[in-house]
């Protein structure tokens, strides 16, 4: 295979992907809780199942990538890698509920309309699909040791993202609890949070991404890369945040102002993509 990606299995993807994301999307749909309801009149119901099926879909593209294998081993690995991305994003829910807003009843507030919590899941799954992506991507091991690589740093990367989070979240409890912000349907707080996810899932993807040479070293430059996109993207948003302060002696910080953390949000995204491609090229 020659290049980034292998376009050979390009078609097979777009195939497999019409045949099995309905597959997904009527598992999710039972299994779900929030997908219970009709999505007439849900926008927010609507925005997390999008983002679901477009989470797995980015996810089961890291087959794709960086494969060096013959053609008819790379589409059979293919067709198990998706396998297992379906069955990840099926439970994800209940993942998410637990690590992400985890003071929220997430479905619950999703059928009642709120679209502040539907906007964090919905970047949370495409923070999970960038590190299943990755997981899966390159070569360097047998089908077994593939998959316990893809298993392993996706676990870990999962981890960290939760880890963030939860740093996140408790550093904010100082000023207010950005999790009941949400969970009362704060768009600014959404932003806010969901930018941190979808900049952390970038950030993550280029810290995984790449052949399997070692456990131990692989681990080492993923522990490393990652904690340099992690600390350059907080600092960022720390130092804007404090620019956007309007109100010292109260602490009033840019969460409760939509402009202010739009601001934030693309800042965030803009930091995560700039150290994500220092990371893949010289870390």
């Amino acid at each position: 295979m020659n290049g980034l990606v292998n376009t050979a299995l390009l078609p097979y993807y777009f195939a497999a992907a019409i045949l099995l994301l309905p597959v997904f999307g009527w598992v999710h749909n039972k299994i779900t809780p929030s997908n219970r309801v009709s999505f007439k009149g849900n926008p927010a119901a609507r925005i997390k199942y999008i983002f679901a099926w477009a989470g797995c879909a980015i996810a089961m593209l890291g087959s794709l990538i960086m494969s060096d294998e013959a053609f008819r081993t790379d589409l059979l690995m293919f067709g198990l890698d998706t396998l297992v991305v379906i069955v990840t994003f099926a439970f994800a829910n209940f993942l998410f509920d637990k690590a992400i807003l985890w003071k929220v009843d997430n479905n619950k507030a999703i059928n009642e309309g709120n679209k502040a919590v539907a906007f964090v899941e919905a970047c949370a799954y495409i923070a999970l699909g960038l590190i299943m992506c990755a997981s899966f991507a390159g070569g360097g091991l047998s089908w077994v040791g593939g998959w316990l690589s893809a298993a392993a740093f996706s676990g870990t990367g999962l981890f960290t993202l939760a880890a963030v989070y939860f740093v996140y979240a408790t550093c904010w409890k100082t000023r207010c609890n950005i999790d009941a912000e949400i969970g009362k349907g704060s768009m600014p707080a959404a932003i806010d949070a969901g930018s941190l996810l979808l900049g952390m899932g970038i950030v993550l993807f280029s810290s995984i991404i790449g052949d399997f040479t070692g456990w131990l070293g692989d681990f080492v430059s993923y522990f490393e890369a990652a904690g340099i996109g992690i600390v350059v993207v907080a600092l960022g948003r720390v130092l804007l945040a404090l620019l956007l302060r309007s109100n010292r002696s109260t602490h009033e910080g840019h969460h409760g102002n939509m402009a202010k953390s739009v601001t934030v949000g693309l800042v965030t995204i803009v930091l995560s993509i700039a150290t994500s491609g220092l990371i893949f090229f010289y870390v």
